[in-house]
């Protein structure tokens, strides 16, 4: 697991030094990888690059769609929750228009739930979500399948939901990381800790950071794992 996402990082950054041919495509998967490396701000300054690069109007209609997605998803990190909304609603009516990329719907659509419970949205949330995942299943995609768990958790959790309730979706969240994309566990062991938290429990939230941080580490993110070394201190 760890090889394989420090490989796809460095093959990514290395895009980004080599002025890639895709380098706009680079840039977009840079700001992904900031949802791990937990840098919200170059997230920003690499997908506005790539926005002015691709424009909002071009004939490259799939770029577009991927870049105005990416932006979405690097406003979102800064919790610029309008903002990221609109982008991903770009990213999707663009996608429609020219009917490309769709396979990037359900993912978006997960993302945009992510901003709508930012801005305070949660009926809203639950329903983007609702349809992400009759989209994939409609497509038989799964790849968004690990992050719509987490935010689920997320949205409940901030939406104070029942304690039974947060706590079934923090199980799936950890259950579908495990089993379809281990490196979304440290994700929901920080949402667990932020859930614990909440609950006025600190064994727990010491718990679920340590578990983060001995992931973090095992993924060749050493700066994440002293972040969270630092909180709990």
């Amino acid at each position: 697991m760890s090889g394989d996402f420090v490989a796809a990082r460095e093959d990514f950054e290395a895009g980004l030094q080599a002025q890639d041919p895709t380098l706009s495509i680079c840039r977009v998967f840079v700001v992904e990888d900031c949802l791990f490396t937990d840098d919200p701000a170059r997230a920003l300054a690499q997908a506005r690059l790539a926005a002015a690069a691709i424009g909002e109007e071009s004939a490259n209609a799939t770029g577009v769609v991927f870049v105005q997605r990416g932006l979405g998803v690097a406003l979102a990190l800064n919790g610029d929750w309008e903002a990221s909304v609109a982008a991903f609603d770009r990213s999707l009516e663009r996608a429609h228009e020219y009917t490309t990329f769709l396979q990037s719907e359900p993912s978006t659509l997960v993302w945009k739930a992510r901003a709508l419970a930012g801005l305070g949205e949660t009926d809203q949330a639950r329903e983007t979500l609702d349809r992400a995942m009759r989209i994939g299943e409609q497509q038989a995609i799964a790849f968004h399948l690990p992050l719509a768990s987490l935010f689920s958790a997320l949205i409940e959790r901030s939406a104070g939901a029942p304690p039974e309730t947060v706590e079934a979706r923090l199980s799936d969240a950890l259950v579908t990381a495990r089993e379809r994309a281990p490196g979304y566990e440290p994700l929901v062991h920080l949402e667990a800790a932020a859930w614990a938290s909440e609950r006025g429990d600190d064994a727990a939230r010491r718990r679920e950071l340590e578990r983060a941080r001995d992931l973090f580490a095992q993924m060749g993110l050493p700066s994440r794992a002293r972040a969270i070394d630092r909180q709990l201190a």
